[in-house]
Protein backbone atom coordinates (compact mmCIF):
# COMPACT_ATOMS: atom_id res chain seq x y z
CA UNK A 1 0.00 0.00 0.00
CA UNK A 2 1.72 3.32 -1.17
CA UNK A 3 1.92 6.06 1.75
CA UNK A 4 -0.66 8.55 0.69
CA UNK A 5 -3.30 5.24 0.60
CA UNK A 6 -2.00 4.82 4.06
CA UNK A 7 -2.52 8.30 5.37
CA UNK A 8 -6.41 8.29 4.11
CA UNK A 9 -7.23 5.21 5.96
CA UNK A 10 -5.49 6.17 8.61
CA UNK A 11 -7.32 9.73 8.40
CA UNK A 12 -10.87 7.80 7.93
CA UNK A 13 -10.18 5.24 11.10
CA UNK A 14 -8.61 7.95 13.75
CA UNK A 15 -10.50 10.95 12.63
CA UNK A 16 -13.42 9.89 10.70
CA UNK A 17 -14.96 7.28 13.11
CA UNK A 18 -14.58 9.24 16.04
CA UNK A 19 -16.57 12.45 14.58
CA UNK A 20 -19.01 9.70 12.84
CA UNK A 21 -19.15 8.26 16.62
CA UNK A 22 -19.76 11.70 17.76
CA UNK A 23 -22.65 12.43 15.93
CA UNK A 24 -24.65 9.07 16.38
CA UNK A 25 -23.57 8.97 20.29
CA UNK A 26 -26.82 11.19 21.24
CA UNK A 27 -29.13 9.63 19.83
CA UNK A 28 -27.58 5.84 19.88
CA UNK A 29 -25.51 6.72 23.29
CA UNK A 30 -24.91 2.39 23.61
CA UNK A 31 -23.15 1.79 19.98
CA UNK A 32 -20.02 2.97 21.69
CA UNK A 33 -18.44 0.06 23.42
CA UNK A 34 -20.01 -2.39 20.26
CA UNK A 35 -18.00 0.36 18.13
CA UNK A 36 -15.36 -0.08 20.21
CA UNK A 37 -14.81 -3.37 20.43
CA UNK A 38 -15.77 -4.16 16.57
CA UNK A 39 -12.60 -1.93 15.53
CA UNK A 40 -10.50 -3.85 18.04
CA UNK A 41 -11.31 -7.06 16.66
CA UNK A 42 -10.86 -5.88 13.31
CA UNK A 43 -7.03 -4.19 14.59
CA UNK A 44 -6.30 -7.45 16.32
CA UNK A 45 -7.20 -9.80 13.36
CA UNK A 46 -5.13 -7.79 11.79
CA UNK A 47 -2.21 -7.81 13.71
CA UNK A 48 -2.48 -12.16 14.14
CA UNK A 49 -2.26 -12.01 10.55
CA UNK A 50 1.04 -9.47 10.25
CA UNK A 51 4.31 -11.84 10.57
CA UNK A 52 6.26 -9.04 11.84
CA UNK A 53 4.24 -8.38 14.68
CA UNK A 54 5.44 -9.50 18.10
CA UNK A 55 2.48 -11.04 19.56
CA UNK A 56 4.43 -11.13 22.72
CA UNK A 57 3.45 -7.75 23.14
CA UNK A 58 0.18 -9.07 23.80
CA UNK A 59 0.47 -10.47 27.34
CA UNK A 60 4.49 -10.00 27.90
CA UNK A 61 4.95 -8.17 31.17
CA UNK A 62 8.74 -8.13 31.24
CA UNK A 63 10.55 -7.03 34.34
CA UNK A 64 7.39 -5.93 36.87
CA UNK A 65 9.63 -4.13 39.22
CA UNK A 66 10.33 -1.51 37.31
CA UNK A 67 7.47 -1.20 35.20
CA UNK A 68 5.64 -1.25 38.33
CA UNK A 69 7.46 1.57 39.54
CA UNK A 70 7.18 3.77 36.75
CA UNK A 71 3.32 3.08 36.46
CA UNK A 72 2.99 4.65 40.16
CA UNK A 73 5.47 7.39 39.82
CA UNK A 74 3.15 8.42 37.07
CA UNK A 75 -0.10 7.39 38.29
CA UNK A 76 0.08 8.96 42.08
CA UNK A 77 0.85 12.47 40.60
CA UNK A 78 -1.66 11.98 37.56
CA UNK A 79 -4.24 11.20 40.23
CA UNK A 80 -3.32 13.95 42.61
CA UNK A 81 -3.60 16.89 39.63
CA UNK A 82 -6.77 15.09 38.74
CA UNK A 83 -7.83 15.38 42.67
CA UNK A 84 -7.08 18.93 42.00
CA UNK A 85 -8.99 19.69 38.73
CA UNK A 86 -12.05 18.04 40.27
CA UNK A 87 -11.67 20.29 43.51
CA UNK A 88 -11.30 23.67 41.52
CA UNK A 89 -13.94 22.95 38.63
CA UNK A 90 -16.68 21.01 40.73
CA UNK A 91 -16.36 20.67 44.02
CA UNK A 92 -19.61 19.29 44.36
CA UNK A 93 -18.81 16.53 42.36
CA UNK A 94 -15.94 14.99 44.51
CA UNK A 95 -15.88 11.67 44.71
CA UNK A 96 -19.27 11.12 43.67
CA UNK A 97 -19.40 7.95 42.60
CA UNK A 98 -17.68 5.73 45.19
CA UNK A 99 -19.61 8.18 48.09
CA UNK A 100 -22.48 7.83 46.19
CA UNK A 101 -22.86 4.19 44.29
CA UNK A 102 -20.00 2.34 46.01
CA UNK A 103 -21.34 -0.49 44.40
CA UNK A 104 -21.18 0.90 40.83
CA UNK A 105 -17.92 2.47 41.23
CA UNK A 106 -16.73 -1.15 42.10
CA UNK A 107 -18.33 -2.50 39.42
CA UNK A 108 -16.33 0.35 37.04
CA UNK A 109 -13.22 -0.52 38.20
CA UNK A 110 -14.08 -3.94 37.75
CA UNK A 111 -15.17 -3.76 34.05
CA UNK A 112 -13.24 -0.44 33.27
CA UNK A 113 -10.15 -2.13 32.14
CA UNK A 114 -11.93 -5.52 30.49
CA UNK A 115 -14.40 -3.22 28.27
CA UNK A 116 -11.98 -0.50 27.66
CA UNK A 117 -8.97 -0.15 28.31
CA UNK A 118 -7.17 -3.16 26.82
CA UNK A 119 -9.01 -2.73 23.43
CA UNK A 120 -7.64 0.39 23.03
CA UNK A 121 -4.51 -0.43 23.68
CA UNK A 122 -4.63 -2.92 20.52
CA UNK A 123 -5.98 -0.14 18.32
CA UNK A 124 -4.20 3.30 20.12
CA UNK A 125 -0.84 1.39 20.21
CA UNK A 126 -0.65 -2.22 18.98
CA UNK A 127 -1.96 -1.50 15.67
CA UNK A 128 -1.41 2.00 15.08
CA UNK A 129 2.07 1.11 15.75
CA UNK A 130 2.62 -2.03 13.74
CA UNK A 131 0.47 -0.67 10.88
CA UNK A 132 1.42 2.99 10.50
CA UNK A 133 5.17 2.85 11.23
CA UNK A 134 5.84 3.95 7.59
CA UNK A 135 4.23 6.95 7.43
CA UNK A 136 6.19 7.88 10.87
CA UNK A 137 9.39 6.30 10.72
CA UNK A 138 11.11 7.99 13.99
CA UNK A 139 9.63 6.83 16.87
CA UNK A 140 8.84 9.93 18.92
CA UNK A 141 6.47 10.80 15.80
CA UNK A 142 4.80 7.23 16.58
CA UNK A 143 4.38 8.04 20.14
CA UNK A 144 2.97 11.67 19.33
CA UNK A 145 0.55 10.53 16.65
CA UNK A 146 -0.41 8.34 18.76
CA UNK A 147 -1.02 10.32 21.87
CA UNK A 148 -2.73 12.68 19.82
CA UNK A 149 -5.18 9.82 17.80
CA UNK A 150 -6.08 8.70 21.51
CA UNK A 151 -6.99 12.26 22.52
CA UNK A 152 -9.10 13.29 19.45
CA UNK A 153 -10.77 9.54 20.41
CA UNK A 154 -12.63 10.91 23.06
CA UNK A 155 -14.07 13.81 21.11
CA UNK A 156 -16.98 11.45 21.51
CA UNK A 157 -18.01 12.55 24.48
CA UNK A 158 -18.54 15.90 23.11
CA UNK A 159 -16.88 17.91 26.03
CA UNK A 160 -13.32 19.50 25.87
CA UNK A 161 -12.09 18.20 28.70
CA UNK A 162 -12.05 14.33 28.13
CA UNK A 163 -9.61 15.34 25.09
CA UNK A 164 -7.40 17.65 26.47
CA UNK A 165 -6.61 15.01 29.27
CA UNK A 166 -6.36 12.11 27.44
CA UNK A 167 -4.04 13.40 24.96
CA UNK A 168 -1.57 13.94 27.46
CA UNK A 169 -2.33 10.14 29.01
CA UNK A 170 -2.19 8.88 25.31
CA UNK A 171 1.49 10.30 25.16
CA UNK A 172 2.40 8.79 28.32
CA UNK A 173 0.69 5.27 27.80
CA UNK A 174 2.67 5.17 23.83
CA UNK A 175 6.06 6.20 25.61
CA UNK A 176 5.08 3.07 28.05
CA UNK A 177 4.34 0.80 25.35
CA UNK A 178 7.78 1.58 23.14
CA UNK A 179 9.86 1.17 25.94
CA UNK A 180 8.46 -1.81 27.46
CA UNK A 181 6.84 -3.18 24.31
CA UNK A 182 4.34 -4.71 26.69
CA UNK A 183 0.52 -3.88 25.74
CA UNK A 184 -0.65 -5.31 29.44
CA UNK A 185 1.41 -3.05 31.29
CA UNK A 186 0.57 0.03 29.12
CA UNK A 187 -3.12 -1.16 30.03
CA UNK A 188 -2.27 -1.62 33.81
CA UNK A 189 -1.22 2.07 33.98
CA UNK A 190 -3.87 3.58 31.58
CA UNK A 191 -6.50 1.57 34.04
CA UNK A 192 -5.01 3.56 37.29
CA UNK A 193 -5.43 7.13 35.29
CA UNK A 194 -8.86 5.94 34.11
CA UNK A 195 -9.96 4.52 37.86
CA UNK A 196 -8.69 7.91 39.17
CA UNK A 197 -10.64 9.76 36.62
CA UNK A 198 -13.64 7.91 37.59
CA UNK A 199 -13.14 7.67 41.34
CA UNK A 200 -12.17 11.98 42.05
CA UNK A 201 -15.82 13.26 40.13
CA UNK A 202 -14.50 13.48 36.67
CA UNK A 203 -16.42 10.69 35.01
CA UNK A 204 -18.78 12.86 33.81
CA UNK A 205 -16.36 13.55 31.30
CA UNK A 206 -16.40 10.47 30.16
CA UNK A 207 -19.66 8.92 30.39
CA UNK A 208 -20.20 5.42 28.13
CA UNK A 209 -20.99 2.26 27.99
CA UNK A 210 -18.61 0.78 30.68
CA UNK A 211 -20.22 3.69 33.60
CA UNK A 212 -23.60 2.66 32.24
CA UNK A 213 -23.43 -0.84 32.20
CA UNK A 214 -22.31 -0.76 35.50
CA UNK A 215 -24.92 1.37 36.80
CA UNK A 216 -27.38 -1.19 35.21
CA UNK A 217 -25.87 -4.31 37.20
CA UNK A 218 -25.67 -2.16 40.34
CA UNK A 219 -29.01 -1.73 40.07
CA UNK A 220 -29.98 -5.28 40.22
Amino acid sequence: MSRLHLAIEFGLLFAGVPLTLRILAPRLPWVLLPALWLFTVGCLAWLLCNPNFDRRSLWRIADPGRWTFLGLANVLPAAAALLLVAWYAAPQHLFDLPRRRPGVWALVMLLYPILSVYPQGIIYRGFLFQRYAPLFPRRWALILVSGVAFGFMHVVFRNWVAPLLTVAGGLLLAWVYDASGSLPIAALIHWGLGGAVFTVGLGRYFFHGTLTLAQRLGQR
